[in-house]
């Protein structure tokens, strides 16, 4: 990714005088946890230079969007950040004016109904999926072609969407996923049967 610009006047209001880069470690830390090794923040006249190893490429840009989206950063550099290869596309947009995430979704995916997989690409960045804010810069995600085939579920009594992305990816905040490879039998996230069955996308990580 190298050097991305954002906005130095918008953002989380964190950094206090002389800490800069010891507030932006410790908001990484606190975000990510211990998924990125040897972290290490300097932060010199509005540019985060970004060091350490991800487990990941999604928490290299995850790093970048919450260093970024803090007001009085102008550019984050992740040269010295490593990270596995990527196994899907990611983009990024800048949030305008009058946005939501739906809106977003329409735009760019041509379904309102899918900000739910915004949300999911931007888990630490967006606390809220009705909260976002002009100039806020977010991960827009399109899996690769190779991408892993799905494999088949049979919804059981007293399942839910949450339930399952746990028992298959150990976060059921990640009910997203299945939800949007099964719009064409889910028209609600929250409404499921016993019986249907269900496409579980293979992920990684």
């Amino acid at each position: 990714m190298g050097v991305l610009d954002f906005l130095k006047d918008v953002g989380a209001n964190i950094l206090g005088i002389g800490s800069e880069s010891k507030d932006i470690e410790q908001l990484l830390k606190q975000e990510l946890g211990d998924r990125i090794d040897d972290l290490k923040i300097d932060f010199t006249n509005g540019v985060v230079t970004i060091y350490g190893s991800c487990n990941t490429q999604a928490i290299k840009e995850k790093a970048v969007l919450l260093a970024g989206n803090i007001k009085g950063v102008e550019k984050v550099n992740d040269e010295y950040l490593s990270a596995p290869p990527a196994d899907e596309i990611t983009e990024y947009y800048t949030v305008q004016p009058g946005d939501t995430l739906s809106k977003i979704a329409s735009r760019l995916y041509g379904n309102a109904g899918k900000y739910p997989a915004i949300f999911e690409a931007n888990l630490e960045v967006i606390k809220n999926p009705n909260l976002i804010y002009p100039g806020q810069i977010l991960r827009i995600v399109k899996p690769l072609a190779s991408q892993a085939p799905s494999e088949t579920y049979t919804v059981k009594s007293g399942d839910t969407l949450s339930k399952i992305a746990k028992q298959f990816y150990g976060d059921a905040r990640k009910y997203s996923i299945i939800f949007e490879a099964n719009r064409d039998i889910l028209k609600d996230p929250n409404i499921i049967h016993p019986g249907q069955k269900l496409l579980i996308p293979k992920i990684n990580g």
